[in-house]
């Protein structure tokens, strides 16, 4: 490697982009990593539909998680990247940088006529939030159609119904319930798990337009008083801007150590990048790939700077875990390669595991950023360049 390694940007502080900062910054910590968000606080996704239902969740400060270590955090909002400069522009200014790892997650589609005008959304804190007011609001009886039977759609339905047992919570799916997402087994017990909570499932609906208080389908009209459209995730439309090769949902083709095949200068990781050779099932936008995947970008920038041999990431899918309420959940296994098979447990035991899963990625990520900490105070020359400016 010819070209220097001493400036990495990291656009995005999601799971994948704050695993990969710290890591970076444990292992490197002489050298210049910014980690660049429109947030100022770090987002537990996966726990966003207990925020909907009017659940407090821990207020996690990106400033004060990157403080003490060699990871300067820029709030800005990410306009554009020009590869040809290896620069990047923001709301705070510009980015040069050597390395680019491109973490910019996803967000909730709006793919369907009406959905921004009539429905609510949970694919980040605020409407989330919003969506608890508009749920607090409402009366006994008052109905609730969720658009969108994936995972988000069935831990939302699950949540609201057993918090609001009152009101009338109605999850619509476009085909059948579990489809391409449980095994038989799988479905069987979501179905026994819906009926004691009360949650009506509407198959076969394709959702078609949302208009004020009703839903227009295939299958027919739904009224409602709060719609939710949980119709599915893409990736941040940056990525495509990017000039470089996406798969059919937009997310950046990389190769197995994550990096874009037509410009090594750029990792992609997270929600907004897929393996280009990968053969099993697609590879679900999560975070329990999103983590592994953070750390084994960060390792391949601390080889490319060492000049060692960079190292492939394998991906192991071993399953999937739904959160079914506060006392149940539903595990669903795989071959390992994302292919679903005909196994599958529920009941405490799995809303037990769903909480660990929960619980431990962020435990994952403070303990990656307590290294960073640490790697920092080793250092003989002292503070470094992110304690001199202030991050």
């Amino acid at each position: 490697m010819t070209d220097p390694i001493d400036n990495i940007v990291v656009l995005g502080a999601g799971y994948a982009g704050l695993a990969c900062a710290f890591a970076f910054a444990a292992e490197q910590p002489d050298r210049r990593v910014t980690l660049v968000d429109a947030r100022e606080e770090f987002s537990e996704r996966i726990r966003l539909h207990q925020l909907a239902t009017g659940q407090t969740l821990p207020r996690r400060s990106l400033t004060e998680l990157c403080a003490g270590t060699s990871v300067r955090f820029v709030r800005a909002r990410v306009d554009g990247i020009d590869r040809s400069a290896r620069s990047v522009r923001t709301s705070a200014g510009e980015l040069s940088y050597d390395r680019l790892v491109v973490a910019l997650g996803s967000a909730g589609t709006a793919d369907i006529p009406g959905v921004l005008e009539h429905a609510h959304a949970i694919d980040v804190e605020s409407r989330a939030l919003r969506l608890a007011g508009a749920l607090d609001r409402l009366g006994p009886g008052a109905e609730v159609a969720i658009i969108g039977a994936g995972t988000t759609g069935i831990e939302l339905s699950a949540e609201i119904a057993e918090r609001r047992s009152d009101l009338v919570v109605t999850l619509v799916a476009r085909g059948a319930l579990g489809h391409d997402l449980l095994s038989a087994g799988g479905v069987a017990r979501l179905r026994r798990s819906f009926a004691r909570l009360g949650v009506r499932v509407v198959e076969d609906f394709d959702a078609a337009a949302i208009e004020s208080r009703q839903v227009i389908g295939r299958a027919g009209v739904l009224p409602f008083d709060v719609c939710v459209y949980t119709g599915g995730f893409a990736p941040s439309p940056l990525v495509a801007e990017l000039g470089l090769p996406v798969d059919n949902t937009g997310r950046l083709l990389v190769d197995a150590y994550g990096r874009a095949p037509q410009d090594r200068a750029i990792y992609g990781i997270g929600d907004a990048a897929v393996p280009a050779d990968w053969r099993g099932a697609s590879p679900l936008m999560s975070c329990r790939l999103a983590l592994p995947r953070g750390v084994n970008a960060a390792a391949n920038l601390a080889a490319e700077c060492r000049g060692d041999a960079l190292r492939p990431w394998r991906i192991f899918d071993a399953g999937r875990s739904l959160s079914l309420g506060r006392h149940d959940g539903l595990v669903q296994l795989h071959a390992g390669d994302g292919r679903i098979r005909n196994a599958s447990f529920g009941g405490v035991v799995a809303a037990w595991l769903k909480e660990q899963i929960c619980r431990y990625t962020v435990a994952t990520l403070l303990r990656a950023r307590n290294r960073a900490r640490k790697a920092v105070r080793s250092l003989p020359s002292g503070p470094t360049y992110a304690t001199l400016e202030g991050a």
